[in-house]
This record gives structure tokens, sequence and C-alpha cells, in this order.
């Protein structure tokens, strides 16, 4: 960007500060009086207060300058949120999504979009402070949670790369300190019987054990037109042991081991229809039969297989009172295996298989204290994976006017070694008593090392009968090396109008690392930029009756990696710009002891500023300028409304809620076509949640979708061998189900 661009841009995020300081000279005097410390509400009045470590430090959320839900654990067992994908809907400004295996989640329109294997996330996920290299990981069971941590926007100083558009972070549930637990079995619709336990307590005077578990088996919501067999059904496994040690006075270590396993027929590719009105699919012209309910699936499988494991160990020594040293190792393994139908039709002429394996390494050590009127974190990070993957596509010898018989077709892959060097450090000095500036940097090194393959084979013959899975040929590797600096700072500047109400402005900046497009044979790409200018107020009114924490927010979005077809491989190149604003609010209201209603609200525009490529399903059209059109997953409204009402009685209380959320029209790719996009759609959910007299026992019933209304949750076009049908994801349909909890 040149100088009077960023003079521009300055200018725009100081004219947006002194007017909102204006207004806040007016309304401020009013809402602080308001919110100045009265008689305490009834108990059952009180917010939920959440602690976080957002900022590598143990404070509430409502202090922490930044625009951040936390969500406990028991909130999220209250609704029956098992999965990001439950968690996001009610959030402002976040998305979910899938592409066959790869989950896609998106925070004010900036997220995971690859739609070749092996991509990196912009949304960085942590499993108990340790990354979570890929996106496939997001598909994993949330369950005996102490809370999560979503973080919306760029967090490149304390969470560095690929935390761009920002960072989840999941923190799972202590030992605690007498023997606890609980006990929960759920059965709904589509055969659904679910079941999640835990136990834990002191094993010794100076050592705590926790071991939960979950088991998730239900049918599908479709079917295989040709098979019978069921799609989209669930059947997964999980298991965790947290040992959490206090050794000597000043000393902490807390070790955690996990295991998931998913078998299932998730994740395949859903035949939508013809991607343009005048195309007809290769398929269809050679009377190929497809399904005719979205739900419902043709051609090979779904064949998906998800094992995720990982260790996690977090020691924390006290040096003296104000000084901590933290170290946080991590190990984290994920395997995913996905064999389909390139575009689910009979008979079915396309198939892939696609592979990923990767093993990563973590390792960051900080160090944080206060003196006085400051309060600091410095730290080193190191990270390293080992990532393989296999994409291979047989298809049938038709589609090139053979003979009707399957050849090896399409195979590419590779094997890439990432490792990533960062130093960072952020300091918090308190100008005046209520006044803070906060100033962070963090500066990143990578390395990354690729073998790569790509072949194409019209004449060897592919046995439909050998199950398809990983190839990785020994020769003709190509090899790469590709390095990147990044340095990302951060300046906040937040004053606290009194304990209850704090308002903030920010400038921060995150990346997205750079790489390759495994297995395409192509240049590696820089990384992405992200620049965040953003204002904030976060506070309880009326008597803590009013919790309201309001965002505004303009990205200067620079670098962006963007797809491009050429042939029939994909390709990643550095191509685009983009400007994104916006307007975010939670807003929680409790006007009377039994009642409760949440509001989320959020504003967004988020568009290409520069991109010029060409449509490969429209080349006649040749090289379009898509400056204006909006991102993925970046809807211009997004509103949620939670109302809920306790009514008590002689076995216990009843809370009956009725949750909506709107989502105004999404698009799925950057040409913002009609058909590959949903419409504006609203979710109604249902529960009645019931807590006895003796609350070990609590329970629910819940009703999701009510209106069965089933739209798309992703879409692309299929490649030009097949006249570029639509295929993707949809929404699951209407459920029901009820759910008993023990707690002991």
């Amino acid at each position: 960007m040149n100088l009077e661009g960023r003079r521009g841009i300055m200018k725009r995020a100081l004219a947006i500060f002194c007017a909102s300081s204006a207004a806040w000279s007016v309304v401020m005097p009013a809402l602080a009086q308001s919110a100045q410390p009265a008689a305490a509400a009834p108990q059952d009045q009180q917010f939920d207060e959440v602690v976080v470590t957002a900022q590598r430090r143990s404070e509430r959320a409502q202090t922490v300058p930044l625009a951040i839900t936390a969500v406990s654990g028991e909130a999220l067992q209250s609704k029956g949120i098992n999965s990001i994908e439950g968690l996001s809907q009610s959030i402002p400004n976040v998305e979910f999504g899938s592409n066959a295996a790869d989950a896609k989640i998106f925070i004010r329109g900036v997220g995971y979009d690859s739609i070749s294997p092996g991509g990196e996330t912009r949304v960085a996920v942590y499993d108990n402070n340790v990354y979570e290299a890929r996106s496939q990981a997001a598909f994993t069971t949330l369950y005996d949670i102490d809370r999560v941590e979503v973080l919306r926007g760029p967090q490149g100083t304390l969470y560095g790369r690929n935390a761009v558009a920002g960072a989840i972070n999941i923190i799972t549930s202590d030992p605690g300190q007498e023997l606890n637990g609980y006990l929960s079995g759920q059965a709904g619709s589509y055969s659904l019987i679910q079941s999640e336990g835990a136990i834990g307590g002191p094993v010794t005077q100076w050592l705590g054990a926790r071991v939960a578990f979950q088991t998730v088996d239900r049918d599908g919501y479709g079917h295989n037109i040709g098979t019978g067999e069921q799609v989209d059904d669930d059947h997964s496994r999980s298991v965790r042991l947290t040992l959490l040690a206090d050794p000597a006075d000043n000393v902490q270590d807390r070790l955690v081991v996990d295991y998931y396993d998913e078998r299932d027929h998730n994740y395949g590719y859903h035949y939508l229809g013809y991607s343009y009105p005048e195309d007809v699919p290769t398929p269809v012209a050679l009377g190929a039969r497809v399904p005719t309910n979205p739900e419902d699936y043709a051609g090979l499988g779904p064949l998906n297989h998800l094992e995720a494991h990982g260790v996690s160990n977090e020691l924390s020594v006290y040096l003296n009172d104000s000084l901590k040293l933290t170290s946080v190792t991590g190990f984290r393994h994920l395997t995913s295996q996905l064999a389909d139908s390139v575009y689910g039709a009979l008979p079915d002429l396309g198939i892939q298989s696609l592979y990923e394996n990767s093993n990563s390494v973590t390792q960051e050590v900080r160090l944080s204290g206060s003196a006085d009127n400051v309060k600091y974190v410095v730290g080193v990070y190191y990270f390293n994976e080992d990532h393989v993957t296999d994409n291979r596509a047989p298809f049938n010898a038709l589609l090139f006017g053979g003979p009707n018989e399957f050849v090896q077709f399409y195979n590419a892959g590779g094997e890439e070694t990432t490792n990533a060097y960062a130093g960072f450090g952020q300091v918090d000095y308190n100008l005046l008593t209520d006044l803070t500036l906060s100033v962070g940097v963090r500066y990143s090194y990578e390395e990354k090392q690729l073998s790569e393959f790509e072949t194409v084979d019209l004449s060897t013959p592919y046995n439909t009968s050998v199950p398809i899975g990983p190839l990785i040929p020994t020769t003709g590797l190509v090899s790469q090396t590709a390095r990147y600096y990044h340095f990302d700072p951060r300046f906040s500047l937040s004053y606290a109008f009194n304990p209850q109400v704090i308002g903030y402005v920010t400038y921060s900046q995150g990346f997205k690392s750079g790489g390759f497009n495994i297995g395409g044979l192509q240049a590696p790409f820089a990384p992405e930029s992200l620049k965040d200018y953003e204002i904030g107020l976060k506070g309880d009114f009326l008597d803590k009756r009013l919790r309201a924490n309001i965002a505004a927010f303009y990205y200067d979005y620079s670098n962006l990696q963007v797809n491009e077809t050429q042939g029939i491989s994909e390709q990643t190149i550095n191509a685009a710009s983009a400007t994104v604003k916006g307007v975010e609010a939670e807003i929680t209201a409790l006007p009377t002891t039994r009642l409760r209603v949440s509001l989320n609200a959020a504003w967004l525009d988020a568009t290409y500023s520069r991109f010029k490529t060409e449509d490969p399903a429209r080349l006649s059209l040749g090289t379009l300028n898509l400056a204006g059109n909006h991102l993925n997953y970046a809807p211009n409204y997004k509103v949620a409304l939670d109302v809920g009402y306790t009514i008590p009685s002689p076995y216990g209380d009843f809370t009956p809620t009725a949750d909506v959320t709107w989502t105004d029209k999404i698009y799925f790719t950057p040409f913002n076509t009609p058909l590959l996009s949903q419409p504006a759609h609203a979710d109604l959910d249902l529960f009645v949640r019931w807590v006895g007299v003796n609350p070990v026992w609590t329970g629910s019933l819940y009703v999701r979708n009510v209106s069965n209304d089933i739209y798309i949750t992703g879409a692309g076009v299929n490649n030009p061998l097949i006249g570029y049908d639509r295929n993707g994801q949809v929404s699951a349909p209407r459920t029901f189900g009820m759910q008993v909890t023990w707690h002991f």
C-alpha cells in the first residue's frame, strides 16, 4: 500500500475514534451512573463470570479489551452444544461450513476457503493452549469442557501464525479439589444414542486426576440411492485423561492426553444441481441418475475415518509473588481419510480419495509478571509439523471418449515439513489509574520444505475392487523450500469508566503463513497480512441487569491467497486484497429474576478491493474484475435471539427457551453467482431445561431446526471434465431428543 493509502486509513481510524469519543462523552455519564456499584441483585440474576486466559493470564472476560466471547462448559451442556459448529451459530460474525473433510471457520468474513488438500486455516484453534495444525480437528467434539474462548480479530501478537481472523481456545475441565463428576445420556431422532461422563478428584495430596469420555452413535440424515446405505451419520469415540500435579508450593504441572476416533459415512459431496442454467453436467448428459433430495447421495461411499490424538503439558513455576514462568509443550496427530464420489450420481464416473496425515510438536515458554503499574509477558515459540497429503481421483474413461472402464487418471500430493519460530512480548502500562496502554510485538520466522508430485494417467486401468487409499510415490518427487518473516505489532488504549464498564481502541496485525499448494507443482505463495483498526465498549449496567459488549472494526486485508483453477488442478496465488468493516454486539438482559434475554447482532461489509481472475466454468467471459464482490461466508447481517424463562415447581426449575438465528445471504465463491450461494435463512431451536430440587439431576428436551429447512452449508463447482456441476454439504434436518445428567 502506498503512503497516501496509509494516511487515508489513519485519517479514517482517527475520525472513527474522535467521533466515538464524542459520542461516549455524551452517553457515558448516564451509563456510568447506572453502572455504579449498587445493592447486589438477587443471586439468580447474576451474569456468567468466565475467567479466561486470552492474554496469557487469568482475568475476567469482561475486563479484557478484546472482542471475545467466553462460554462456560455449563452453558454448553445446558444447550446440548458439543461442537464448534453448534457454538458458532449464536456468536456474532462467526460462520461454520465444510468442504469434504475440511472444516471451514470464518470470523468477520475471514476464514479457511482452500479447496485443495493440505491448506492452513485463518482461524487458529487451540486445544488446551496447543495449536491444532489441521482444519479437520474442528470436527472433533466438545465434552467435559471448562470453557471455550472465541477471540475475534487478528491475534498476531500473542497467538501468531494463522490467527489472522482470530483464535478459538478450548480448555477442558480440571480434576477438582474433591471427588466429582457426571454421567449423561442422550437419546433422540435418527436413533441418536449419546453417552458422556467424567470422574475426577485428588489421588494424593499433590496429584489430581480426571477421566472423561464421550460416545456418539446416530443414523444418517440421508441415504445412498445406489447402495441404500445411510449417509451423514455419526459414529465417534472420545476419551481424555487429565493429571494436575502440585509437587511444590510454587510449581504446578497440568498434563492432558486425549484420543478421538470417527468412522462413518460423513462429509461426502452432495449433488446440488447445475452451476449455471445453461451448462448441463457431463454425467447428466450421459444419462446418469442424480438424487432428487439434497440430503441423499449417490456413488462411492462416502467413507470417512478421522483419528486424532495428542498430549499437552503446561508447567507453571512461580518464581516469586509477581513472576511466573510457563512452559507449554504439545504434540498433535491427525489422520483424515475420505473416499467418495466426485459428483454424486449413478453410474459413478469419477471417485476420489483424500488422505492427510499430520504430526506436529509445539513448544512455548513465557515469562509473565507485574510491577507497580506494569503487567507484562514475554516468550518464545517453536512449531514443527510433518504433513503428508494424497489426492487420488480415478475416472471412467467414458469422460474422455474411451471405453466404460476406470483408469488411474489423477494423483497428486506430497510431504511438507514446517519449522516456525517466534519471539513475542506484550506490556500493559497504567498511564493513569483507569487508563492503560498496551503495546505488543511478535517477530516470526518460518521455513517450509516440500517434496511433491502430480501425475495424470489415462491408460492404466484402476481396479474398483481395491479400496482407495494413499499412494505416495517414492520417485519423481519435486522439491522446494520457502522462507518467510513477519512482524506483527499491537497497540491498544483502554479506559475503565468504572469497575463495570471499559472502552478500548486498538490497532493490531495478524498474518496467515505462506506456503505451498501441495501437489500443484507451483511456486510458493507469500503470507497474507491483515491490519485491524478497532474500537469497543464492554459493560454491565442497570445494577447488573444489562450486559452490553459492542465493537466496530475496519480491516485492511492484503496479499490474499486465492484459488485459481488451471486445467484439472488448483493453484493458490497472492492475487487479491480486501476491505472488511463491521459492527457487532452481544447484549444480555435480566429483566426479572426469571427472564433472560440474549441478543447477538452483527453487520458486516467484507468485499474484495482488488481481484481479477477467470471463472473456470465461464471462460468465455474472459478475465473478470471481482472488486466489490463479497468474500466467502460473509453475510451482511446476522442476528441471534435467545429467550428463556424459568418456572419453579415442586419438582425443580423448568426453563423453556427459544433460540432463533437469522443469517443473511452467504456466497460460497468469489464470483458471487446466485446458484453458488445460500439465501437468507432462519433457524429456530426450542429447549426445556430442567434442574431438579436436588441439583444432582438435570435434564433437557430439545427440538432443533423446528421448521425442518434444509440449506446449503458449503458449495463449489466441479472440474471441467464433468461439466461444472454444483456439489457441497447441507444442514441437518429437524432433530429432537432428551438428555438426562447425574452430577456427583
